[in-house]
């Protein structure tokens, strides 16, 4: 009995026969009732495991397939953008070298800024520097200089601005005193800075 028992529970916790199949064949057991048969749950229990393991198996791989899917869809994408963006870079280090070979400036893209750096060369940097040292001593600078500083130099760096190649990123002009600050910034055809902005002249002389 004790036996039977056993093996009825068993099934019990295998799901093989309902909480209400238990109680109705442990009843039977314990009155005496020779014809419970539990030997064919059993076979089941025995069949069953065959089957599951089967349909498990099943489940994993196709969780697994799509699982190697997405990962290689989320790679593809990552590898995507990731040559979008360094032909982006590409390009614009390719813009700043054609500046440097059309102006009076030596240009450097930095992508971590995504700027472009305009450091002064030749005549245009003694200039620039001059007038730097005059604003910084008396805060003025020659009228030929702030002239040509607002009719050319800010109009030119506006118009870079707005090429595709230029379009987003920050135009600077770098303090030839000190490169690590700026004389004029712009931004999509935007003054952001402008270091000789309190200076006044006469427009008709």
């Amino acid at each position: 009995m004790q036996e039977k028992l056993k093996e009825l529970q068993s099934l019990l916790d295998d799901n093989l026969i309902t909480p209400e199949e238990y109680e109705k064949m442990r009843k039977n057991i314990l009155s005496g009732e020779q014809s419970v048969n539990i030997d064919g749950f059993n076979q089941k229990n025995v069949e069953m495991p065959t089957e599951d393991k089967t349909n498990s198996t099943i489940k994993i791989n196709w969780k697994i397939l799509i699982s190697v899917v997405a990962i290689a869809l989320v790679a593809i994408v990552a590898g995507i953008v990731l040559i979008l963006h360094n032909n982006k870079i590409n390009d614009k280090r390719d813009f700043a070298q054609q500046i440097t070979n059309e102006t009076n400036y030596t240009v450097k893209y930095v992508a971590s800024r995504d700027a472009f750096e305009y450091f002064a060369s030749g005549d245009w940097q003694t200039e620039l520097t001059n007038n730097v040292e005059e604003y910084a001593s008396d805060e003025q600078v020659s009228t030929s200089f702030i002239k040509d500083w607002r009719s050319t130099v800010i109009t030119s760096f506006q118009a870079r601005s707005q090429q595709r190649q230029g379009k987003g990123s920050r135009f600077e002009i770098m303090n030839p005193e000190n490169d690590k600050k700026t004389l004029l910034v712009i931004k999509n055809g935007k003054v952001v800075q402008d270091a000789f902005s309190d200076i006044t002249y006469d427009y008709d002389n």
